[in-house]
């Protein structure tokens, strides 16, 4: 499936909602995330509507949801895909600036490291193309 595509996204979405080690690390997180791919000219970005360990719907954001969300995560594309094949971790790309916070608080979001590692993890079992 294609990087970022809806059907990436469904899949994503399913991926997410089996992996135990997210729900069990993700009480309390009620908030809406964007992962987003900053050197497309299209700046591509998808909204995770996640909630106590559940995601409960991925699209493709557009500018409201960039404004209503909580965080935005960001990479370019061969960050992403480096982290999605595990040739590096979200921990390593976020030390060498390379994944970044784009909006939201690195201290809210501290509690939930382990949420969004296993977010990562859930998406590198999605079988990716990479254009």
């Amino acid at each position: 499936m294609k990087f970022f595509s809806p059907e990436w996204a469904a899949e994503l979405k399913n991926q997410i909602n089996l992996n135990q080690e997210y729900k069990n690390s993700s009480g309390g997180w009620d908030w809406l995330l964007i992962l987003s791919i900053k050197d497309r000219q299209d700046n591509q970005s998808l909204l995770l509507d996640l909630n106590n360990g559940e995601c409960r719907g991925i699209k493709t954001a557009n500018q409201d949801d960039i404004n209503k969300c909580h965080f935005i995560i960001s990479a370019g594309k061969e960050t992403w895909k480096k982290i999605l094949t595990g040739s590096l971790s979200a921990m390593q790309a976020m030390m060498m600036k390379s994944l970044t916070i784009d909006k939201g608080n690195m201290s809210e979001l501290l509690p939930y490291v382990n949420s969004l590692k296993e977010l990562l993890n859930s998406a590198t079992r999605v079988q990716t193309e990479f254009i």
